[in-house]
C-alpha cells in the first residue's frame, strides 16, 4: 500500500516552536497593552511614525531586566522591537544570569550570527564582561525568528527582539 505520510512535512504549531518567546513572561504579539505607558512618537526620515511605550516590570525578566520598551512601527504591519533593559552587570550573580540567558538562546537557535560565530557562554565571555569589553551576542536572519541581540555598554544591559507580526 502506498502512503503519502513520508512526503508530508510536519510543521509544529507556533506554540510548540522553540523561540525566545517561550522563555519570556510577556507575549510579544500582545504588547504593548494597557499596562504600558506611552513615551513618545517619532517620525523616521522616511516619514513613518513610530510609537514608543515603556513598562517597569514587577519581576525582573531573566533576573536581569526590569524595564521593557516597545517601539511599534507605523507601517501598520504590527511589527515592533521589544527591548528589555537592565543595569550594567558587575556581580558574579549577574554574570551567571547572562551565561544562563546566552546558553538558553544557544539551545534554541544554535551558534550566534556575529562576525565570528559563537556557541555557549565561555570563560572568555566572562572575562570580557568583567573588563567592559564584551561585544554581546546576536541571532539574526531568516533562521532566527524572532531575531535578537544581547548587548551591554557602560550604562546598561539590553535584550532587543525584532517581532515581525506576519512572519509566523
Amino acid at each position: 500500500m502506498f502512503s503519502l505520510n513520508r512526503f508530508i512535512k510536519l510543521v509544529k504549531p507556533k506554540s510548540q516552536r522553540r523561540s525566545i518567546e517561550n522563555l519570556l513572561s510577556l507575549r510579544l504579539n500582545l504588547i504593548p497593552d494597557y499596562t504600558f505607558k506611552y513615551k513618545a512618537t517619532e517620525v523616521t526620515p522616511s516619514g513613518q511614525i513610530d510609537t514608543l511605550y515603556t513598562k517597569l516590570l514587577g519581576e525582573k525578566e531573566f533576573e536581569l531586566f526590569d524595564l521593557v520598551e516597545v517601539r511599534v512601527f507605523g507601517d501598520f504591519t504590527g511589527n515592533k522591537t521589544v527591548t528589555f533593559i537592565g543595569s550594567r552587570i558587575t556581580s558574579e550573580h549577574g554574570y551567571m544570569q547572562i551565561e544562563s540567558l546566552i546558553n538558553k538562546c544557544y539551545d534554541i537557535y544554535g551558534n550566534d550570527t556575529s562576525y565570528i560565530p559563537k556557541g555557549l557562554f565561555t570563560d572568555a565571555d566572562r572575562e570580557s564582561l568583567k573588563a567592559g569589553l564584551w561585544s554581546g551576542r546576536m541571532w539574526t536572519g531568516k533562521n532566527h525568528i524572532p531575531g535578537l541581540i544581547i548587548l551591554m555598554d557602560n550604562v546598561r544591559l539590553e535584550l532587543v527582539i525584532w517581532h515581525k507580526a506576519l512572519s509566523y
